[in-house]
Formats: C-alpha cells, sequence, structure tokens
C-alpha cells in the first residue's frame, strides 16, 4: 500500500551515535578524564524533486568527531577544566540534503569537482574554563 503524500522530499536516514569514558586518575593536578568519540552518518538523498532540476541528489557521508576533557584541580577549592574537540576528523568532503548552498555554481574550488559549496572541513576546537 502506497502512502498518501509523495515521497520526494522525504529526508535520509541519519545515525548519530558516540561513545564517552570517563577515567579517573590517582593524580591531585589531574583527577579526571574524559575521552569521547561520534560518528555522524548521513545516507544518501535519492528521493527528491527532480521536476525542472529543482535538487540533486546528495551523496552520503559519515563525519567522524573526537574530543578529550579534562579537570585541572590547581588548589583544592579551585579547579579548571580544559577540553579539547575536534569536528570532521578525517576532513570529509560533504554537502548536506538541505544545504541551498550546494547549488551555489560559483564556486570553483571544488574538492571533488562537484559543483556547490560543501560543509565545514576540519576544525579544531580548544577551551579552558577557570572556576574560582
Amino acid at each position: 500500500m502506497k502512502p498518501d503524500w509523495p515521497e520526494e522530499g522525504l529526508p535520509p536516514v541519519r545515525l548519530l551515535s558516540g561513545l564517552t569514558r570517563d577515567f579517573k586518575i590517582r593524580s591531585s593536578l589531574f583527577p579526571s578524564v574524559s575521552i569521547r568519540a561520534q560518528a555522524d552518518f548521513n545516507a544518501p538523498q535519492n528521493r527528491y524533486m527532480a521536476l525542472d532540476q529543482t535538487e540533486t541528489r546528495t551523496p552520503g557521508y559519515m563525519l567522524l568527531n573526537a574530543g578529550i576533557l579534562t579537570t585541572i584541580q590547581y588548589t583544592k577549592t579551585c579547579a579548571a577544566q580544559f577540553q579539547i574537540q575536534i569536528s570532521n576528523l578525517l576532513n570529509a568532503a560533504y554537502q548536506s540534503n538541505q544545504s541551498r548552498l550546494k547549488y551555489f555554481e560559483y564556486y570553483i574550488a571544488s574538492p571533488t569537482g562537484r559543483l556547490g559549496m560543501f560543509g565545514m572541513g576540519r576544525n579544531i576546537c580548544m577551551r579552558l574554563i577557570i572556576s574560582f
């Protein structure tokens, strides 16, 4: 039995999964460390409105992210947290099916030869939170 709505425009499958491991360390300076890994899988968009080239097929992609967080105990009452987060660890070239920038034809520095602008490449962030 077919559904009542058209099949065009249905979003593709997306799976976001992650693992976090906390470690308690016997150190007065670094009492805890957390390591995180995350996978963001996006299936290809094969159901789209192809009438008059309104939309195009979007290939699937997977992004890997990683991070580490540690607590720095510099006095008995004062602590700091230090975090390093890497998004798109493998620097995958991807275009989201929901991005209107994938149709931006004037971008000629394409990493894959396809037209349009791509999602964010590898991004490394560091954060320091000091409490007192």
